[in-house]
């Protein structure tokens, strides 16, 4: 009996940690928001070594960390579309 109510209430947290989340191209950077961290993140462009594109993730690599974005959240598949070609424009402008 208590077991429904806890997996509700779990599922209610989970999705209201999804909400806000985006990923933003500016001019010098790439800032976005993620389920995986309450904070909004930087990645300067200019900074960018390496970048690999997965089916659910992207990891960009800088001179100084990497950065792992979780796009699996993101349910519409021509946003999805678009993230991936966004970085991939990125991919080329730095290789």
């Amino acid at each position: 009996m208590i077991l429904p109510i806890y997996m509700m209430f779990k599922g209610y947290r989970n999705s209201k940690t999804r909400l806000g989340q985006f990923i933003e191209w500016q001019a010098v950077d790439i800032q976005y928001k993620l389920k995986e961290d309450a904070s909004i993140k930087t990645i300067s462009i200019k900074s960018i070594n390496n970048i690999n594109i997965g089916l659910d993730s992207i990891i960009v690599r800088t001179d100084t960390e990497e950065f792992v974005l979780n796009i699996e959240d993101f349910t519409n598949y021509k946003e999805i579309k678009r993230i991936k070609r966004n970085f991939e424009i990125i991919k080329k402008n730095t290789a």
